[in-house]
């Protein structure tokens, strides 16, 4: 950090003294040859500390990581699944109310058979609609609905 300091500072004391220079010198064929020395000098004092840097080893920081081996930390896999299954629950449910929209029906609840692998991958098994008793002559009609929409296998049970 000190170096960063350094040459931040050494640039804005040449920059600075370039600049008095520019303005002392009058203008014609001797303004065209300062302004490119003092070009030239500001790059050199802007370069000069890459040049000057110790090479660094950025692999060293890795030197203590196993990535042969996995370490699973049991509480969070479970948090994770659980979010997994509720974020897969409400989108499942709303893609299901939209597929209802049209028949009228309002469900009671839905329930999504899904399983989480290790990998991450969601498995939706089936989903089960549950109607109100004066949705019962639907059932057939939301089955189709629902499995037409997702693609998924669907189980309508009359609450």
């Amino acid at each position: 950090m000190e170096s960063i300091k350094e040459a931040v500072a050494a640039l804005a004391v040449s920059c600075a003294v370039g600049g008095i220079l520019w303005l002392a010198v009058p203008s014609g064929n001797m303004e065209k040859t300062v302004r490119t020395v003092v070009g030239l000098f500001i790059c050199c004092v802007a370069i000069t500390p890459f040049l000057n840097a110790e090479s660094v080893d950025i692999y060293d920081g890795f030197a203590d990581i196993s990535f042969g081996e996995s370490v699973e930390n049991e509480e969070l896999s479970s948090l994770v699944s659980s979010q997994y299954e509720r974020a897969l629950n409400d989108e499942v449910t709303r893609i299901v109310d939209g597929a209802l929209e049209g028949l009228g029906v309002q469900t009671h609840s839905i329930s999504v058979a899904a399983a989480v692998q290790k990998s991450g991958c969601i498995n939706i098994n089936s989903v089960c609609i549950f109607l109100e008793d004066e949705y019962s002559l639907l059932s057939d009609a939301v089955k189709n609905a629902v499995e037409q929409k997702t693609g998924i296998p669907v189980e309508v049970k009359i609450k």
